[in-house]
């Protein structure tokens, strides 16, 4: 049984870790639930729901990434989620090894758990990117679907081994309305979901950000 049947997989939630053991392959009418869902990486979540995963770095620099995250049916691909990613200015020299491997294109969650860190996730804000024409690079990538509103989830990403917890990046991930709207949010987040629903002036840059790049990719 390799890692992807059995994880152990993390999520901070409300101020506390929680520990799940995830089985893969759960019958059909376990896929969508939060509980199932709450405690995967969004990697997993995707492989979960869609059957497959991968990954496209579309924009890669020392400050900055744009990942496609994706899944893959018939051959055709269909962009679930993509993730913007801002790095510390400064990496803490702990995290060299693996830094080196995402700026060269490896999923981030992946990275950390193959190098046993915990990974932890603190919310900073649920909302959704209006609906726009300006955004029809991002929506061909989603399958060529209609200009609709698409939810946004960003938060801060820690990583912990033993006593030592680092900031690696923060992170704003929009999704394909298949894949997640802002209830399956709310349902996943539960008690932290309403509390991070306004948008701050970082959180406003980020999603200037964000907006920016939907439009290029």
């Amino acid at each position: 049984m390799n890692r992807h049947q059995l994880l152990f997989a993390q999520l901070l939630v409300g101020g506390n870790l929680v520990f799940s053991h995830v089985i893969a392959d759960p019958s059909d009418e376990e896929i969508r639930n939060a509980e199932a869902l709450r405690p995967l990486l969004n990697s997993q979540r995707i492989e979960r729901i869609f059957g497959s995963y991968e990954i496209d770095v579309v924009k890669n620099g020392p400050e900055l990434r744009v990942s496609d995250l994706h899944s893959i049916d018939n051959g055709e691909s269909t962009t679930r989620t993509l993730a913007l990613v801002t790095y510390d200015e400064q990496i803490d020299q702990e995290l060299t090894d693996e830094h080196r491997m995402i700026v060269r294109g490896s999923s981030i969650g992946e990275v950390f758990l193959d190098f046993a860190w915990v990974v932890e996730k603190e919310n900073r804000y649920f909302g959704e990117i209006e609906a726009s024409q300006e955004y029809a690079a991002t929506y061909k990538r989603m399958g060529d679907i209609d200009p609709t509103n698409l939810t946004v989830h960003i938060y801060e990403l820690f990583v912990r081994k033993g006593d030592l917890r680092l900031h690696y990046a923060d992170i704003a991930e929009v999704h394909h309305p298949d894949y997640f709207d802002l209830q399956d949010l709310r349902e996943i987040y539960a008690e932290i979901f309403d509390e991070n629903r306004e948008a701050d002036e970082k959180i406003e840059q980020t999603l200037d950000l964000l907006k920016e790049e939907m439009k290029t990719i």
